[in-house]
């Protein structure tokens, strides 16, 4: 079809005849549906082909509390408002929450029966371990005590300790307890050691390629051993210089060690001394420790590094 010339009408088509009957029988002003009571459909409808829209006034100021209220000039019934079944109601109160509330009440009044349970900041640092037996009966060392005693045996012969060498410690029946590395600090522990084996305990060099230990052997360091030594070991006392009971003490640096090693009065211990020089005496009147209890936890600070004087 060109631009500005007209197509056939609807009425000109396949069905034109069907609707050219349709349009002529169409009553478009809705009068004689209404005059003759016709149904509410009949009176909204002109034909199979065209109807007229329902049409339904919403008095949208007049909002009743449940949903829209339908205005008095619609012609439909006022329908109420319905929840949608599908859609499940705010369940009662969760019963397991409940329960569990309760049980938490009766858990907090028992320890409150309790009391205060008094224990000491190094027990929760050193938690026990399991024990472990040997075949031959004997009373092994528990990790504390094993590493108190290499700590021991190790600051005896620290003057003989280079780095250019492995060492391996040997016990009296010639078997190998411990392999060191002074190079890196690193230190492997046999799992099981008698305690009755712990004072026979000795030292010898070996070269760097014997520094390799048994893949079951613990991993450990230096630090963890003296530190163990100067808290647990005998005679710790004598690792600390007797001028560190006279001159003024100060922090060089946080000892190296895991934060489970480091009980609550070192750190308050090391905050003394970050923020100013103290004597022994100072540190002793400040902390309340005993005598014999702050010797050996400044003989710790000392043998890890962590410890200086002015």
């Amino acid at each position: 079809m060109h631009p500005g010339k007209r197509g056939p009408s609807l009425t000109q088509g396949p069905h034109g005849p069907a609707l050219q009957r349709s349009l002529e029988a169409a009553d478009f002003t809705g009068q004689a549906g209404l005059a003759g009571g016709a149904p509410d459909d009949a009176r909204n409808s002109c034909s199979p082909y065209l109807r007229r829209p329902r049409v339904v006034a919403i008095d949208s100021l007049a909002v009743a509390p449940d949903n829209f209220r339908v205005s008095q000039r619609s012609t439909g019934p006022k329908v109420p408002f319905q929840s949608d079944p599908h859609v499940k109601s705010e369940a009662p109160a969760n019963k397991a929450h409940a329960a569990r509330e309760a049980l938490r009440q009766r858990i907090d009044a028992e320890l409150a029966e309790l009391g205060t349970i008094k224990i000491s900041s190094w027990m929760l640092a050193e938690p026990p371990a399991a024990t472990p037996t040997l075949d031959d009966g004997r009373e092994p060392a528990s990790e504390v005590e094993l590493d108190a005693a290499l700590g021991a045996l190790l600051w005896r012969a620290r003057e003989q300790l280079q780095t250019s060498h492995s060492f391996h410690v040997i016990g009296p029946d010639g078997a190998l307890v411990a392999v060191l590395m002074p190079q890196s600090g690193t230190l492997s522990v046999r799992p099981l050691v008698a305690q009755d084996e712990l004072d026979a305990l000795e030292l010898h060099r070996r070269p760097q390629a014997a520094g390799k230990s048994p893949p079951d052997y613990r991993q450990t360091d230096t630090a963890t051993v003296l530190w163990r030594f100067a808290l647990f070991g005998e005679p710790a006392s004598e690792a600390l210089p007797p001028h560190y009971r006279q001159m003024p003490l100060r922090l060089n640096q946080m000892p190296p060690l895991d934060r489970t090693m480091v009980a609550g009065r070192h750190y308050k211990l090391m905050r003394l001394l970050h923020e100013r020089s103290h004597t022994f005496d100072e540190l002793r009147a400040h902390t309340g420790l005993s005598e014999k209890q702050l010797h050996r936890d400044l003989t710790a600070l000392h043998l890890v590094g962590s410890l200086g004087t002015n």
